[in-house]
C-alpha cells in the first residue's frame, strides 16, 4: 500500500499547497517505476486517497491517470473512506458522508472497479479543519517539534471512528473489496475492542 500525496508541515498546515494533483501523481508514478523496475517477486501495488494534492479519488481524470501512468501490471486503489470525507469540508453527518461516497463511486464509473481494498471509518471535522486554516499554529524552530505539531493536527482532522450509519452494509455491497480493514485511532485497547464491535455490528445490519 502507497499514499499518493505530497504536503510539507505548513502546506497541510495553512492549505496552500506547491504542488498540483497532477505534479504528485507524475512524480509518484515515476519513483514507483524506478522501485519497481526489476522486480522478481510482483506484489498486489494498492494506491491510497488522501486529501492533500496526489490521489484524492475526487477526481477520474486523475485517478485514471495515476493507474494508467504507474507501470506495473498488479495495480489497484486502497479506498480510505475517512480520508474521502476531508475532501468534502460540507460534511456534518455520516449519512451525508455516505452519500458523498457513492456520488464519487458514480462519478468514476468503471474505474471504481479497480478498487481492491477500503479503509473503513468515518471522520467527519469539516469545521474542526476551517478553524485550524484560520488560525494555524506558529511552528516550533525544529524539525522534529514541528513534526509533533504536525502529528496532534493530523489527529484532529483525521480521527478514525467507526462507520456505523444505515447504508454502510451496502456501500461495502457495491465496491466487494478483497481486503477490508477496520481502520481505528483509539486510547485503549478497551476502547479499540468497543469500536471493533461496533464497526461489525453496522456491517450486520
Amino acid at each position: 500500500m502507497f499514499h499518493v500525496s505530497d504536503a510539507g508541515i505548513a502546506e497541510a498546515m495553512s492549505g496552500r499547497f506547491r504542488h498540483t494533483s497532477a505534479e504528485v501523481i507524475d512524480a509518484a508514478c515515476a519513483l514507483l517505476g524506478e522501485v519497481l523496475s526489476g522486480m522478481r517477486y510482483r506484489p498486489l501495488l494498492l494506491l491510497e486517497n488522501l486529501w492533500q494534492p496526489g490521489l484524492t479519488f475526487t477526481e477520474p481524470e486523475m485517478t485514471r491517470r495515476l493507474l494508467e501512468g504507474v507501470p506495473y501490471e498488479s495495480v489497484g486503489i486502497m479506498l480510505d473512506t475517512g480520508h474521502l470525507f476531508h475532501t468534502n469540508e460540507e460534511i456534518r453527518t455520516q449519512e451525508e458522508g455516505l452519500c458523498y461516497l457513492h456520488a464519487m463511486l458514480d462519478r468514476h464509473g468503471s474505474l471504481a472497479r479497480r478498487i481492491r481494498g477500503v479503509h473503513l471509518h468515518q471522520s467527519i471535522t469539516g469545521e474542526t479543519a476551517k478553524e485550524m486554516r484560520l488560525h494555524p499554529p506558529t511552528l516550533e524552530a525544529t524539525y522534529q517539534a514541528r513534526a509533533w505539531q504536525m502529528l496532534t493536527y493530523a489527529f484532529q482532522i483525521d480521527r478514525h471512528r467507526p462507520f456505523t450509519c444505515k447504508g454502510v452494509r451496502e456501500l461495502m455491497d457495491r465496491i466487494a473489496p478483497d481486503y477490508l480493514t477496520y481502520e481505528f485511532i483509539t486510547d485503549s485497547t478497551a476502547q479499540h475492542r468497543q469500536f471493533l464491535l461496533e464497526q461489525r455490528a453496522a456491517l450486520e445490519q
